[in-house]
């Protein structure tokens, strides 16, 4: 017998039936107060960014979006990430995945988000290349493994551990001279005070001082009040002072779910023209704050390659990490299809060059 799916928009009773989909793909389930923040309380939609697909009044695949204000150089708009992609192993290759995303396009065509951006997994990129996502860009990202097996165990990887045995344990083992290079290699004159609630005006004043040329997620105190309510995740905030001025800030994540303690760095704001001494400074109170992490990230460029290289992080891009991590890749598309809305304010949206994301415009820290 033919099931017959049907493809609509999240309703209030589905609550239920999304997040034990959830578990039975991800194999956790979130709770209530994690699906609260990051969809009913988006301060940037009236509704839940989500398309389910349905059969005998069970929900079997969900395409979720992440709502986002992006600055473009001349305003800003309403961006949405897919995220949270989910189709139940038993309803697998019979088209949902393409069915939700389509009528996804379709619903938001005539509304107020103008493109889609994310950072799909290898499972997902061909899907979304078929349905008119470009890529754009591989992030590159730095890695600082602490506890080896704890990542390997973790992720599953056993390359990990071959890992370990040549480059990684050498830094892990040596951490505590690390630490007091560190110290010694203050910058002079810059002090870096830590919070553990979001200085929000803070915040905003220093991304307003210098403020980005690409498309990139506008930091101003609504946006950074909500995003930062993320209840799986610890957040702290490390600001420079410099003459006493602010000049730059660093704002860490750590998650402690399951085996593995992990640190994000999740957005690094400066002021024009601060030298890679300042946010080296800063990195150095991260690392001294975060010893028992397993594992601490940072993405490139957003801060200087050669301080993370001095400080332990290993990219992604090159061996040994290469053969063992899955490439970052960002990937767009306009919510229309006519070949004009690639560009926005003069600028192609899928050109890597117009785009200047961190950790903060990812769905999933």
């Amino acid at each position: 017998m033919t099931e017959t799916y049907t493809i609509r928009r999240f309703r209030e009773g589905d609550l239920e039936g999304y997040l034990s989909l959830y578990a039975d793909v991800f194999g956790t389930r979130p709770d209530e107060e994690w699906f609260q923040w990051k969809y009913r309380d988006n301060p940037y939609v009236d509704h839940v960014p989500i398309y389910v697909a349905v059969v005998a009044d069970e929900i079997v695949g969900a395409r979720s979006f992440f709502a986002l204000p992006l600055w473009t150089g001349q305003g800003t708009i309403l961006a949405l990430q897919p995220c949270d992609t989910m189709v139940h192993e038993a309803h697998r290759r019979k088209g949902l995945f393409t069915r939700m995303t389509e009528a996804a396009i379709e619903g938001y065509r005539n509304g107020e988000p103008e493109l889609c951006f994310n950072f799909p997994n290898s499972k997902t990129r061909s899907g979304n290349q078929k349905l008119g996502w470009r890529i754009t860009a591989e992030k590159e990202l730095y890695y600082r493994i602490h506890d080896p097996a704890a990542v390997a165990g973790a992720t599953g990887n056993r390359g990990v551990i071959e890992l370990a045995s040549s480059v990684v344990s050498p830094v892990a083992k040596g951490y505590l001279a690390v630490r007091d290079f560190l110290s010694d290699a203050a910058e002079p004159g810059v002090t870096v005070r830590r919070h553990e609630t979001i200085p929000a005006e803070c915040l905003e004043s220093l991304y307003r001082e210098a403020v980005p040329d690409g498309f990139h997620v506008v930091r101003d105190e609504q946006f950074l009040q909500w995003r930062f309510r993320n209840p799986n995740w610890e957040y702290e905030v490390y600001i420079a002072t410099s003459d006493n001025r602010d000049v730059a800030a660093m704002i860490t994540g750590t998650d402690r779910s399951a085996d593995l303690t992990k640190t994000m760095i999740v957005d690094v704001l400066s002021v024009d023209g601060e030298s890679a001494a300042v946010l080296d400074r800063l990195l150095s109170a991260v690392l001294e704050d975060n010893q028992t992490a397993d594992l601490i990230v940072a993405l490139g460029n957003s801060i200087h390659d050669d301080v993370l290289l001095k400080r332990g992080f290993l990219p992604d891009s090159k061996p040994p990490l290469s053969p063992i991590t899955e490439t970052t890749t960002l990937m767009v598309r306009p919510l229309s299809d006519a070949e004009s809305q690639w560009t926005i304010g003069g600028k192609a949206i899928d050109d890597a060059r117009n785009w200047e994301t961190t950790f903060i415009s990812h769905d999933r820290n």
